[in-house]
């Protein structure tokens, strides 16, 4: 699966400049949330499945699921769902359930913007915490040009880790452009520091995401790890849906 990265990457490099669409603002498929929320009296739905590789074994992630509801025009409510992980190295389970909120910062006319999202995890799942795990993270994102715009985020998210709280923090950095009339493709930098073994994780990203109507998206999207600590090959596929 390796090879397939460099191709996307390429793809990325290739594209077109893109005519302006009432696109959808999805938080899904790259790890960098978006800064915009759905607006008020939205609701919207994203899921998806994750497959990725650890040695020997793989790891199977169904559900992903987040819905989001606009409360006001820049306030959004979130609630992730749990998803379903399957493994032939570890115990099958549900993950935990989440709530939280996404505030729109700014949204200027220079095409700037930014927001704060929050998150905290209940402990509800099979394979989830035994404490609730509050997540931060602060977003902003601009145009580079007409054809290529960049996102970058910085969160924390803290867990108790042999009855001590940890923190751990991570950044993102995601460039995003078209491929044509439709198609868009972006490619994403992750990194991470691991408080169970004081390493640091590094991520690339890299996808493909297709509006197929105002209100309907689907994703396809790959990525591996960069070091021993980050794990190997994954692909995913998702859809989002609003109304």
């Amino acid at each position: 699966m390796k090879f397939l990265t460099p191709l996307l990457l390429i793809a990325l490099l290739i594209v077109q400049p893109i005519h302006a669409q009432d696109a959808m603002s999805t938080d899904r498929p790259d790890f960098t949330e978006s800064p915009l929320t759905v607006g008020q009296g939205t609701i919207q739905v994203e899921a998806g499945l994750t497959h990725q590789s650890a040695g020997d074994t793989s790891l199977l992630t169904t559900g992903e699921g987040l819905v989001r509801y606009g409360l006001r025009s820049k306030f959004e409510l979130r609630l992730g769902l749990p998803s379903f992980v399957s493994s032939d190295a570890i115990d099958n389970g549900l993950t935990d359930v989440s709530v939280g909120f996404k505030w729109n910062l700014a949204n200027l006319d220079s095409g700037v913007n930014a927001g704060l999202v929050t998150g905290l995890t209940l402990p509800t799942g099979d394979l989830g915490a035994d404490d609730p795990n509050p997540t931060i993270i602060l977003v902003a994102g601009m145009p580079v040009n007409d054809r290529l715009s960049v996102a970058s985020q910085v969160g924390s998210t803290v867990f108790k880790l042999a009855d001590e709280w940890k923190s751990m923090w991570f950044a993102t950095v995601v460039l995003s452009a078209p491929i044509n009339d439709q198609l868009g493709a972006f490619v994403e930098l992750k990194g991470e520091n691991l408080p169970e073994t004081e390493d640091n994780r590094f991520i690339v990203h890299t996808g493909l995401v297709y509006p197929v109507s105002d209100n309907l998206q689907i994703d396809l999207h790959l990525g591996t790890g960069l070091n021993d600590f980050s794990g190997d090959e994954f692909i995913g596929f998702g859809v989002a849906f609003r109304r």
